[in-house]
């Protein structure tokens, strides 16, 4: 047997493998004819092979560490031999491994039960069947994803969390829904499964062919997929030739790629090429999307966004004031990802001429500049102004705290400040109040002490800034709400939910929410039809930090999966998975729900960074990393006493208030 599977890899690869692994190793699945008996249409992976081989060469690998399998050679035992005595095998501790399939893809019936929507996703080798026949061919030769996460779970673990796992999938992996055939699709509207069994819709969209949990002294992975589970693959043309979209799209901007660049900011490239090239899908990517390419080290990322719309001089970008984008702060192009944007490396630079919640305008944005990243130079605070009363009388404290925030630009001292800063009765520590009087903290009045009572100031002034956007806009001039966001309170057994309860329950008799510690509950928001647009959920808590409950943080997957149809009434209930439930904790006081639906995707997750994991339970993110970096960087704040503005035409926002008290 060990002499048959010698000479199997010694005919596939054509020489044996050096003992002497590189840093970098491929393998390349394509595969365009299929085997005659399983009725597979024959598709165009030529070009995807090539190409792939020929970047991954111009990124440093070697080619006698770029592994190929196409057509007949590609069985499923061959795939599987490959990925454990190539891949497996041949990588060592800190080595960067690469996966990369072109070929057709189909969803088959879920054996082990862990899919939410009962369908395994599959890649499909050569000699697998396209139709299910009982007792004859029910998918045994379909390589599932279950089965691929096995071996990528072994290959993260031997290369270590110092290595990296890059997986590309040029495959529709859909089954669902009524769609044509036709000549270049990567896939098939036929279920690998009983003619009667029903998939159900998927709970998350989720691309199932990465294990992406990230545990400790495995690698770090991340997947590109060539569209969503809901839609097929299709083909492009480049200079007459056919070959897969996705493939194109990444190999275009994976080898231009440089030290500084991200997966994240590679995907955003690759998504606006598809937009031309493969309109009809939608591409999505999956785990460490904030590492540095083909490096093994995550990077400190530096926000920027994209040019969305052109219209004559004035271009408009994808972040607004709450990106921190506000009006009078200055931008520069780039043609590449940075990690250090500057005035001197940049193309070109331009002040934001007008601002609303989630965009931005500048005029004449330069004419040759068309798919870069545009940075944040320099920031004016805006409607984001603190605006405080200073209460500190003892000369040490005021030389130790007051004058060195009497220097910041954010805060605007006078009688009539919204917060103050005052010292206790031992004139030994410094108090900050919120608006209202509410104690926000207290701090030992001890050199340094500053940055924390700043740090405090812009938490509490962002919350009150999101707490009041918009809520006088939520109506529209009928009195009939734009959109509706109710608390579904549930009861849980076994981790189960076991009972839906109505809005009314948790309602007093003057129609206040009061929600006890403990208790579980679903969201539901709703479209009564007069709007559409995408949207986003926050919670802002009672001790100001904020959280992005929907879509879920750096949920980078199709923006479709969160919107809301112009025109239709509809409703979405979230955690989105069957028996998913958010549970209330501390501390109490009066948070705040709000529905924020734009015409355009904006992912708030992206900015409002959570310093743990958001799953099904509540877990508040802590707004200070955010107003200490992300919404106040450590540039020169422009002077100015322009405000910025909104337009309540392209953001609707609905807020829900409640109450949380003791059990």
């Amino acid at each position: 047997m060990k002499k048959q599977l010698s000479a199997l890899l010694f005919l596939v690869f054509g020489f044996t493998l050096s003992i002497y692994a590189q840093n970098k190793i491929a393998l390349i699945v394509g595969i365009s004819t299929y085997a005659p008996s399983t009725g597979w249409k024959t598709i165009h992976t030529e070009p995807d092979v090539e190409m792939t081989k020929a970047t991954l060469i111009k990124q440093g690998f070697q080619r006698s560490n770029i592994f190929v399998l196409q057509n007949e050679l590609a069985t499923k035992s061959n795939i599987l031999l490959n990925l454990e005595q190539v891949l497996l095998k041949t990588a060592k501790k800190d080595d960067l491994v690469y996966f990369h399939f072109s070929g057709h893809g189909q969803q088959m019936i879920d054996l082990d039960g862990d899919e939410l929507d009962r369908l395994d996703e599959c890649i499909i080798p050569y000699d697998a069947p396209k139709t299910y026949i009982r007792g004859v061919y029910e998918g045994g030769l379909h390589l599932r994803d279950d089965e691929l996460a096995q071996v990528f779970q072994k290959i993260r673990k031997k290369i270590g969390p110092n290595g990296q796992l890059i997986q590309v999938i040029d495959a529709c992996h859909s089954g669902t829904g009524l769609r044509s055939q036709m000549d270049g699709v990567r896939g098939t509207n036929t279920l690998m499964a009983p003619e009667n069994y029903k998939g159900l819709a998927s709970d998350d969209g989720k691309e199932e062919l990465l294990e992406l949990q990230q545990g400790k002294g495995l690698a770090p992975i991340v997947g590109f997929f060539g569209s969503k589970a809901s839609e097929l693959n299709y083909e492009c043309t480049i200079n007459g030739q056919k070959m897969g979209s996705l493939t194109y799209a990444f190999c275009k901007h994976f080898s231009v790629a440089g030290p500084e660049s991200t997966y994240r900011g590679i995907f955003e490239r690759i998504r606006e090429e598809m937009y031309t090239l493969a309109p009809k899908q939608s591409p999505s990517v999956e785990g460490a999307v904030d590492y540095r390419v083909l490096n093994g080290t995550v990077q400190t990322v530096q926000p920027f966004y994209k040019v969305y719309e052109r219209d004559g001089f004035e271009w408009k970008l994808n972040g607004g004031t709450l990106h921190g984008l506000t009006e009078g702060s200055i931008v520069g192009f780039f043609e590449q990802e940075t990690q250090h944007p500057t005035r001197e490396a940049s193309r070109y630079t331009v002040e934001i001429s007008k601002s609303d919640l989630v965009y931005s305008t500048v005029k004449n944005g330069p004419s040759e500049f068309r798919n870069g990243y545009v940075y944040l130079l320099e920031q004016q605070p805006g409607a984001l102004m603190i605006t405080a009363q200073d209460k500190v009388y003892d000369t040490s404290l005021r030389r130790m705290v007051l004058d060195s925030l009497r220097s910041s630009p954010l805060i605007k001292w006078g009688p009539q400040g919204t917060c103050s800063v005052e010292q206790n009765e031992q004139a030994d520590s410094i108090i900050v109040f919120g608006i209202g009087g509410r104690q926000l903290a207290a701090f030992k009045g001890q050199p340094g002490v500053h940055t924390r009572v700043l740090d405090v100031l812009k938490q509490h002034t962002r919350a009150a800034y999101l707490r009041n956007m918009g809520n006088s806009q939520s109506l529209n001039p009928l009195n009939k709400p734009d959109f509706i966001v109710e608390i579904i309170p549930v009861e849980v057994e076994y981790g189960k939910i076991k009972k839906k309860g109505s809005p009314q329950e948790i309602e007093d008799s003057y129609g206040n929410i009061n929600i006890k510690e403990g208790r579980n509950f679903r969201i539901k928001i709703s479209n009564p039809g007069q709007k559409g647009g995408y949207f986003n959920l926050i919670n802002i808590t009672s001790s100001d930090t904020v959280e992005v409950l929907v879509p879920k943080l750096g949920d980078l997957r199709l923006a479709e999966d969160f919107q809301f149809k112009e025109g239709f009434v509809e409703s979405f209930e979230f955690p989105k998975q069957e028996n998913g439930f958010f549970t209330i904790s501390g501390p109490l006081g009066v948070d705040m729900l709000k529905l924020v639906v734009t015409d355009y995707p904006v992912d708030l997750g992206a900015v409002l960074k959570s310093r743990g994991k958001l799953d099904n339970m509540r877990s508040p993110t802590d707004l200070e990393l955010l107003l200490a970096s992300s919404f106040f960087p450590n540039n020169d704040l422009r002077g100015g006493n322009n405000k910025s503005r909104l337009s309540f035409e392209k953001v609707s926002m609905v807020g829900l208030s409640y109450k949380v008290v003791k059990e």
